[in-house]
């Protein structure tokens, strides 16, 4: 059901965004829509130089003191947009075919339920429990998808990964295969392949690799079924191997790394 002129003028008159990028969302049916505010934390270094990889619309507040940090100083980077939630699991599908619609300068990325915590204050078994039955999904002024590893600024700091190396394993297998960005935070990132390598077995050694907690703390066996219990998994985990890593892949065209 899509929302109403009056439901969509309010977020309009809250957000710098053209009138047609609200007729493109409202045609997905969403169930609610809300201006969005994403803020991300880097540390304040002579590196850190956020005015050179992304664009005017994120706002950069430097010499930022947060409680708790010992006295750091940080760079606070706000990107304003709006988000809103549509009733299905398939967030990826849902952002690939905004991003075709979408006029040049618009992204759309996925929310994950840790967002959805944040942003819709649900508690942390609510929102993951919403977010396998529906999706929340974000529209920001965005010029290329690098840019949205570049704003949250993406590292495994436990695995020696900058922002910077990040970015160019990506631009690596972009020479291998095609792929979409679909979102990310301070330690996850999310993929869509519309291709894969041809030697996808080296490619999924090499995504094992980057992202050992892929496999060493997640699953990415078959599935179990619905009566599978938690020592299953815990079992299954222990079995599964690289090659059930490729079936993944082919599966599910997707993936999410998270850097514990």
């Amino acid at each position: 059901m899509a929302l109403s002129p009056e439901q969509i003028q309010e977020i309009a008159a809250q957000v710098d965004f053209e009138p047609e990028v609200f007729s493109i969302i409202n045609a997905e049916s969403p169930t609610l829509l809300r201006k969005l505010e994403l803020v991300q934390y880097w540390y304040e270094e002579e590196s850190a130089q956020p005015e050179q990889t992304l664009p005017a619309t994120v706002q950069i507040q430097r010499n930022v003191e947060l409680e708790r940090t010992g006295g750091d100083r940080f760079i606070k980077l706000q990107l304003d947009g709006i988000f809103f939630e549509v009733d299905t699991p398939d967030a990826i599908s849902v952002v690939l075919r905004l991003r075709s619609k979408l006029p040049k300068g618009y992204m759309s990325i996925t929310l994950d339920y840790q967002r959805r915590e944040q942003l819709l204050k649900e508690d942390f078994e609510a929102a993951l429990g919403n977010s396998a039955e529906r999706s929340l999904i974000g529209v920001v002024k965005l010029e290329d998808h690098y840019q949205i590893v570049q704003f949250f600024g993406t590292a495994a700091g436990n695995y020696e990964l900058s922002n910077a190396d990040i970015i160019d394993k990506l631009r690596a297998w972009e020479k291998l295969c095609d792929f979409e960005i679909m979102g990310g935070g301070g330690d996850t990132l999310e993929l869509a392949f519309k291709t894969l390598p041809e030697n996808r077995l080296a490619f999924a050694e090499d995504v094992y690799d980057f992202c050992p907690d892929l496999m060493d703390q997640g699953y990415v066996g078959p599935p179990l079924g619905e009566g599978a219990t938690m020592e299953d998994y815990a079992e299954a985990m222990d079995e599964q191997t690289v090659e059930d890593l490729v079936d993944y892949l082919e599966r599910n065209m997707a993936v999410g790394f998270w850097w514990d």
